[in-house]
């Protein structure tokens, strides 16, 4: 069995994933206004789909940016 110890750089990763998925779905309850979160928020609906756009695209990118991290930490 492959025992591997736990670095800076597997917690990073998993810390960075976690808020990235965090972030793609506060775009989703955004946009589709779950939970009756645009007005709760004071979000315009002007900028709404600027701010989806942001939120996912960091979203993804920071998603990758983690999962390679992780990789990187289990190569080595």
């Amino acid at each position: 069995m492959l025992k591997k110890k736990l670095s800076i750089k597997a917690i990073v990763g998993l810390i960075q994933s976690i808020l990235s998925f965090a972030a793609i779905i506060l775009a989703f309850i955004f946009k589709f206004d779950l939970f009756n979160a645009q007005t709760l928020l004071n979000v315009p609906i002007d900028s709404l789909n600027f701010y989806f756009l942001f939120l996912l695209v960091f979203g993804s990118v920071s998603v990758l940016g983690g999962l390679f991290l992780i990789y990187d930490w289990w190569e080595s």
